[in-house]
């Protein structure tokens, strides 16, 4: 029940924002989560993907319930009311300990993300540092986003690459096939825009150096002009014969 009130209370301070980037798969917060030692507290059940956060719950045997989460750096914003700013090992926090809004957010600039702790019961301010601390998330940055070799720079969209996928390919004619996500931006729309124009633009794909074609997932390549908003992600598959 009092978890049921606190994951409320999150979600009546979160800010209502879509997923924009966080450069950190909720794979590697699991894997972060799992080895981390929160002071006083046990992992309870497992940790969740929401569409613009990922969750890590924990309880004592105070029956105090503590939610860890790792939203959108635009999410910060809105826990700044009624919050008193400081910083936090050189990231940017604010921290309010009154009643059931008490909670810790704090700005991780490396990973593009905000980690916000909350508890059931009130705590002390150097409590929630140490929290913060233990959960390892503060220092991380994202993994290197260096692109598969088999993508050759002149058929790279500009901007921000954040992690690809990749698998042998049924497809006639592919030998391999690669999942891009980048982060959408003036940058990337201007630059898909110059690929579609120094080669040759199908619509739906574009064919690129060596064959290669490139396909935005969710839609035709004439929707990356209106399918998001900049920090999103987007995904773009690209075929390697």
């Amino acid at each position: 029940m009092k978890r049921s009130i606190l994951v409320t209370m999150m979600m009546a301070l979160t800010a209502i924002v879509s997923a924009q980037g966080i450069l950190m798969s909720f794979d590697d917060f699991k894997a972060t989560m799992k080895v981390a030692k929160i002071p006083g507290y046990t992992q309870m059940g497992d940790m969740e993907q929401g569409s613009s956060d990922y969750t890590a719950s924990y309880f004592n045997n105070m029956e105090d319930y503590l939610l860890i989460k790792l939203e959108a750096q635009a999410a910060y914003a809105g826990y700044t009311k009624n919050a008193k700013p400081f910083t936090l090992d050189g990231n940017k926090a604010v921290i309010s300990t009154q009643g059931e809004n008490a909670m810790l957010a704090v700005e991780i600039t490396g990973l593009k993300a905000t980690l916000v702790v909350a508890a059931s019961k009130s705590k002390d301010k150097a409590v929630y540092e140490a929290i913060a601390r233990a959960t390892n998330l503060m220092t991380k940055k994202a993994k290197s986003s260096d692109w598969p070799a088999e993508i050759p720079s002149s058929c790279r969209p500009a901007g921000t690459m954040v992690s690809y996928t990749k698998q042998a390919s049924e497809t006639e004619g592919v030998r391999v096939e690669i999942t891009v996500t980048m982060l959408m931006s003036a940058e990337f729309k201007a630059s898909v825009k110059n690929l579609r124009s120094k080669f040759e633009d199908n619509g739906s794909f574009v064919t690129l150096a060596d064959r290669i074609m490139m396909i935005y997932l969710n839609g035709e390549l004439d929707d990356l002009n209106t399918c998001c908003k900049d920090g999103e992600k987007v995904e773009l598959l690209f075929y390697i014969p």
